[in-house]
């Protein structure tokens, strides 16, 4: 049995294979759990800021409230902080530092759930009025996003990563 390789095809075969290995390589690199992009090229922890920002918008006083939650990488350490009110009564803000460990667990959760592949979004020109537009911020180095939602759509199936999202900003406690 004889094999006959034609060697145009042999070329084009030897010049794609790198390229699909390589890209291969990158894909799974990008899909793999993303911890790594944590740190930069010398093994340090990035600058970063995670935000979420969520008021109940112009409902009743019994049952207004608000939300400002972080989580924060800085020179400094490792951060969070938590800032409230509710039935127009502020909560003291509370802003505690964390170890190293509790920072990759509340990040490993937020990177499970894709935060840093969604999209960045922009309000939208005409805002209802009386509506609340809340907001989750993210910024890892020079990168940042920022993402909205209102309470309404958060139920809907097309936001569940959002959803889990603000449930995990929202149980951090300082």
């Amino acid at each position: 049995m004889e094999i006959q390789i034609d060697m145009n095809y042999l070329k084009y075969f030897c010049m794609i294979l790198p390229i699909f290995i390589v890209s291969t390589i990158d894909a799974k690199s990008t899909y793999a759990f993303p911890l790594n992009i944590l740190k930069n090229d010398q093994g340090r922890w990035r600058v970063l800021h995670i935000e979420l920002d969520e008021t109940s918008g112009p409902i009743s006083p019994e049952f207004t409230y608000s939300h400002k939650i972080y989580i924060q990488a800085v020179r400094e350490g490792f951060f969070i902080y938590r800032s409230s009110s509710e039935r127009n009564k502020l909560i003291p803000p509370k802003r505690r530092r964390i170890n190293q460990n509790v920072y990759i667990e509340i990040l490993s959760k937020l990177l499970r759930n894709d935060i840093h592949l969604l999209e960045n979004e922009v309000l939208p020109e005409t805002q209802i009025l009386g509506v609340s537009y809340n907001s989750i911020t993210y910024k890892i180095g020079t990168k940042s996003k920022k993402y909205y939602y209102l309470l309404q759509d958060l139920d809907r199936t097309e936001n569940k990563q959002k959803k889990n999202i603000v449930r995990i900003l929202k149980e951090i406690q300082p």
